[in-house]
């Protein structure tokens, strides 16, 4: 599944997704539409990270990922 979002950064805003795959246990990857993409390195699920977190976390990503390639 893929989730829309968006950052601004320094007045700036920037389109994001985030690609969530597995059922069980998830996972994401950060694109930041024109910058770049990074993999979170977390598992989320039952017996892992809750996955009410992964948009934030996302969001945190998606920063990086600006910052590094900026």
């Amino acid at each position: 599944m893929r989730y829309d979002f968006t950052v601004d950064v320094n007045g700036r805003t920037y389109k994001c997704e985030r690609e969530v795959t597995g059922k069980r246990v998830m996972r994401q990857i950060i694109h930041v539409i024109g910058v770049g993409s990074k993999d979170d390195s977390a598992n989320y699920g039952s017996k892992h990270h809750p996955p009410v977190t992964m948009p934030g976390i996302a969001k945190i990503i998606a920063h990086e990922i600006i910052r590094e390639n900026i």
